[in-house]
């Protein structure tokens, strides 16, 4: 039997994936056989991977093949190592564990994945005897085998929640409650905070800033940078908060376009940013990564910061007239109103944008209050929390009381 432990709760969710597919290989022909744990970097995935091979070892069903670090092979040597390591079926069930998967996708063409794709993976998802746990930086699906797309999961290394963080510091003196504040719960930065005791916020925002645009260019870390002041984001706004920083900006608005989405495609490359088809724009794929960046904004080009967000709050001020697409805007608007009168306003910024929606609610004729409701409510929980914090629970309360009623009334 096997009994997982020395996992924190969220890896111990992931850890039974896991268990699950072993379990049910010889008994279900929808059994995954391919799963990938993908995170930002230092979101924990060699750790996690180490610890199920630990786990898994000692268990008589199970045969581990290797660990193999993608990094360091080709496509090519890696398929060969693999191949040389499988014997013939047996009883056992086969696991192969493969790190930095995500290292094959070097080339934009993806030519090495497709190659290892075909010389490997579906050779090993053929037998049906064996089980692929492999970490990635970027979520992996678009294998163009159709046997492998139907038996692959791919799952996320979230940031910790705050009991996670109260069971790593346990031995620490340090208040979970502030470690949480600092880190957003990222598993490498928490970890460099417990390591440096006297590290304030600035410290480790910086840290952090310096460790997750490691490698960039100057031109994509500063569009990264700005790019972090946004929960979702478009070509548009990034357009709208660089333009007319040069002469050259100022002559040709379409070269600045296809500057800007060349970036955003490199970014979307690095699994920073991902395309969100439900808001129809870009979001970061891990939001600490994405508050880390955007507090070492705040604290080191604050007149930029205020800057962007009062741009930001009228350009979604003005989108979100149009109804249409007023519950893919709305939450943004919110966000940014907030954060704009927050820093010029003596007013509670939950009442500035209490009011916003009362005077623009008998402008929004035919809006889907159910949907804007439910992003509201249920959409991204860590952007809710940041517009709770900034407008406090009062004013959040009010202005879903408000859409609440809208919804009704829609429904009459």
């Amino acid at each position: 039997m096997i009994k997982p432990v020395n996992l924190l709760p969220s890896r111990m969710d992931l850890f039974k994936k896991i268990i699950s597919a072993l379990k049910k290989i010889k008994g279900s022909a929808d059994t995954p056989l391919l799963i990938i744990f993908w995170g930002s970097r230092g979101s924990g995935k060699t750790t996690f991977l180490n610890t199920v091979k630990e786990k898994l070892s000692a268990n008589s069903d199970i045969e581990i093949l290797g660990f193999w670090n993608a990094g360091d092979f080709t496509a090519s040597t890696l398929s060969n190592s693999i191949k040389e390591s499988i014997g013939e079926k047996s009883s056992k069930t086969k696991l192969i564990l493969i790190d930095n998967l995500d290292s094959l996708l070097k080339d934009s063409s993806g030519t090495e994945l497709f190659d290892f794709e075909s010389n490997a993976l579906l050779p090993l998802i053929q037998r049906e005897d064996t089980i692929i746990v492999a970490g990635s930086q970027i979520e992996i699906n678009l294998w163009q085998e159709y046997d492998i797309r139907v038996r692959q999961q791919n799952h996320q290394l979230t940031p910790l929640r705050i009991d996670e963080i109260k069971e790593v510091l346990l031995e620490s003196d340090i208040d979970s409650d502030h470690a949480q504040t600092i880190t957003f719960g990222h598993p490498k930065i928490l970890e460099e905070f417990i390591a440096h005791s006297n590290w304030k916020e600035k410290e480790a925002c910086a840290y952090a800033n310096k460790y997750f645009l490691e490698g960039f260019s100057d031109d994509l870390k500063e569009l990264t940078e700005k790019a972090s002041i946004f929960p979702v984001f478009d070509i548009f706004i990034l357009r709208k908060i660089m333009e007319g920083k040069t002469e050259d900006d100022k002559k040709d608005q379409t070269d600045m376009l296809t500057k800007y989405n060349d970036k955003i495609n490199e970014l979307t490359r690095r699994w920073i940013v991902q395309f969100d088809v439900q808001v129809g724009a870009y979001r970061f794929t891990d939001d600490a990564v994405r508050r880390l960046i955007s507090r070492n904004t705040e604290l080191t080009l604050n007149n930029e910061f205020v800057r962007i967000h009062r741009i930001a709050a009228e350009y979604y001020q003005e989108e979100a007239k149009n109804t249409s697409y007023l519950a893919q805007l709305f939450v943004s608007a919110i966000y940014h109103l907030a954060h704009s009168q927050t820093s010029k306003s003596k007013h509670n910024p939950g009442a500035i944008c209490l009011r916003w929606v009362r005077n623009m609610q008998n402008k929004w004729f035919g809006a889907n209050w159910e949907q804007v409701l439910s992003v509201w409510e249920s959409g991204n929980n860590t952007v809710k929390e940041e517009i709770i914090l900034l407008i406090g629970s009062r004013y959040y309360s009010k202005i879903t009381e408000l859409l609440s009623e809208n919804k009704i009334r829609s429904e009459v």
